[in-house]
């Protein structure tokens, strides 16, 4: 039977470079697990899957206003509510209809994570206080409560302002099985922080 490996914030292809560390980390990935299956949760799968075409795309749709800081931040709440019913009851109702509770493609996204044998984040600097950092992070944490092996690849992390983002980022990292940093600077900064030492690894850029 085939490992299944899933890959969760993967970037679109339309960035050279992130297609460059997604292909080069699904590259590497294959010479350790030579018949692995590779599924990529994405940020933009209907591009990606034209452009990956041996790998299942599959992808989340925020549903984030920015116009409106306050509906915004209500409708960040009741999706995250949401999100974490959904991870809750699929866990513990089987053939569980996600889709009573939230949208389809996260509802797909959560019974990914239940389903494969590894989750990978994708390696990049999206760690910070200026985009997705609760969706990035939300993937993380259900893939460790469903007990799933898990690591972040080849991460930069320096720019997290706020105190929730900080405590939310150090709480993730500390529950994984690896965090790989792609410098020293990413390290040193985790572990002033409050990560554990020993969750970190210092390797370089998955692209290069």
């Amino acid at each position: 039977m085939k490992m299944k490996i899933l890959i969760v914030n993967a970037h679109s292809y339309y960035n050279l470079g992130d297609a460059a560390i997604l292909m080069t980390m699904i590259e590497r990935l294959s010479m350790v697990f030579r018949d692995a299956e590779f599924t990529v949760i994405s940020d933009t799968p209907v591009e990606d899957s034209k452009f990956y075409k041996n790998i299942k795309i599959s992808g989340i749709k925020y549903p984030f206003e920015r116009k409106n800081r306050l509906l915004s931040a209500f409708r960040k709440l009741i999706f995250y509510v949401r999100f974490w019913i959904c991870v809750f009851l699929n866990k513990k109702i089987k053939h569980f209809n996600g889709q009573i509770v939230l949208q389809k493609d996260a509802v797909e996204a959560i019974k990914h994570i239940g389903s494969t044998d590894m989750v990978i984040s994708c390696g990049g600097g999206y760690l910070n206080s200026f985009g997705k950092l609760f969706a990035r992070l939300s993937l993380i944490l259900c893939a460790i409560y469903y007990k799933k092996p898990t690591v972040m690849y080849s991460q930069s992390v320096s720019d997290l302002s706020g105190f929730l983002d900080k405590k939310l980022t150090v709480f993730t990292i500390n529950l994984l099985d690896k965090f790989i940093c792609r410098e020293k600077l990413t390290y040193d900064y985790l572990t002033k922080l409050g990560v554990r030492r020993d969750k970190l690894k210092i390797r370089a850029d998955s692209a290069l």
